[in-house]
Formats: C-alpha cells, structure tokens, sequence
C-alpha cells in the first residue's frame, strides 16, 4: 500500500466524517513501511522520564527533523520523497 493509496482509503473510510490530520495519515503510512517504527513509538511515549510530553506524531516529527533539519510537517504528500530519501538514515 502506498501512501497515496492510505490517503484515499481514509478519507473512503470517513465520507461523511472527519479526514485525519496529516500528521496521522504521515504515521499510519511510515508504521505500514516501517512496523516496528509503532513500538519505538509508544516506547518513548510511555517512558516514565518523558512519557507523553510530546504526541507520537511530534515524535516522529523530531526523529525526521534530527536526520533532515529541512522537515518542517508531516505531509502525507511529502511522504514518498522524505522516506525515499532518508530510509538508510531511518
């Protein structure tokens, strides 16, 4: 499944409904690529020293933007090329 492919299904899904925000698209589609990326996740966000001081969107966010300082959002548009051209990097 791409990301394209993601993007469509959820807003199929929610016709009538609310379209998620893109940094949730973003994240649906990297955790389908990369599945252990869901567990690195929730490790981080369930940490007792930082536990849930950021979104796990937010941690996405800054793990791309330490790899690319240029990443400022997490657009599903974006998200071929950003993964593409970081995967060794992730």
């Amino acid at each position: 499944m791409t990301a394209e492919k993601l993007g469509k299904l959820f807003e199929r899904v929610n016709i009538g409904g609310d379209v998620p925000p893109q940094p949730e698209l973003f994240f649906s589609a990297l955790k389908l690529r990369y599945p252990q990326i869901n567990n690195y996740v929730a490790e981080i966000y369930n940490s007792p020293d930082i536990g849930q001081l950021l979104k796990p969107t937010d941690i996405i966010l800054t793990a791309l933007r330490l790899v690319d300082p240029q990443i400022t959002s997490l657009q599903l548009d974006r998200f071929e090329r950003v993964v593409g051209e970081k995967s060794d990097d992730l």
